[in-house]
């Protein structure tokens, strides 16, 4: 029944009744593969079946099957909250919001939770991480994801960790400004590691991005906030368009 059920989701139907008709329509082509000794469920039994399913062991059964196996991790996982379209309705409950792990290289979402209504994507990322297998993986993640209690949890999963810093976090973020500043008036004083981009012109727009990473964070007074704190990152992008250059900085 999961297996007819599934096949027709991932061609965009998802009602009792259509994966009824759809079992119908190809019981002989689905007895290929499946043994159907009761032939095909109808669309109550359909509904029976997925009001007794718990959906996070149906969502990891499905991401163990889907997901290609890789020794040692090294996958690139990226949590992104997004809010789900049209589900904030007026008169009905406030927007649904999901918090996804996302990889890209395989265009596969691995997993994903609904935050809480009264709650968000921070208490949410734990409940996903816990989800996951992410030993060896680069679990990446926005500014919201900046706490400390979330690098502790991803490391504690065997896993490794890139935050987005923002003004969110204004201690160590300017902590981290700091010590930049620090680097470029004293270039001796931490080894780095600078690669910058091509010149890239584009409709007007003039644009070279640069890459600045520090290994040597002893210094860093924030560092004891992050757990295993292996190295600080700064993107930096100017960009010309017309006679006005702005430099931006993450």
């Amino acid at each position: 029944m999961l297996v007819i059920a599934l096949s027709r989701i991932i061609i965009g139907e998802n009602d009792f009744e259509s994966m009824e008709d759809w079992g119908k329509e190809r019981e002989e082509w689905f007895r290929g593969f499946l043994e159907l000794p009761k032939g095909i469920a109808d669309k109550d039994t359909f509904r029976r079946l997925f009001e007794r399913i718990n959906p996070a062991e149906l969502l990891g059964a499905l991401t163990r099957w889907l997901s290609p196996v890789k020794d040692g991790g090294a996958r690139e996982v990226n949590i992104d909250g997004k809010t789900i379209g049209g589900s904030g309705k007026a008169g009905s409950h406030e927007a649904l919001q999901v918090v996804s792990a996302w990889v890209g290289e395989q265009n596969l979402v691995l997993d994903q939770v609904a935050t809480d209504e009264k709650s968000n994507e921070i208490t949410a990322i734990p409940r996903l991480l816990d989800m996951l297998d992410i030993r060896g993986d680069v679990v990446t993640i926005d500014a919201m994801g900046c706490q400390t209690a979330i690098a502790e949890h991803i490391r504690k999963r065997l896993g490794d960790y890139v935050l987005s810093m923002k003004e969110n976090r204004p201690t160590l973020y300017q902590d981290i400004k700091d010590y930049f500043d620090d680097i470029d008036e004293q270039p001796g004083m931490a080894a780095v590691d600078c690669r910058t981009g091509e010149l890239e012109k584009d409709h007007g727009r003039i644009e070279r991005r640069s890459v600045t990473v520090v290994t040597d964070v002893d210094r860093l007074e924030g560092k004891g906030n992050r757990k295993d704190l292996k190295s600080i990152i700064r993107y930096r992008c100017r960009r010309t368009i017309g006679e006005q250059t702005t430099i931006t900085y993450r």
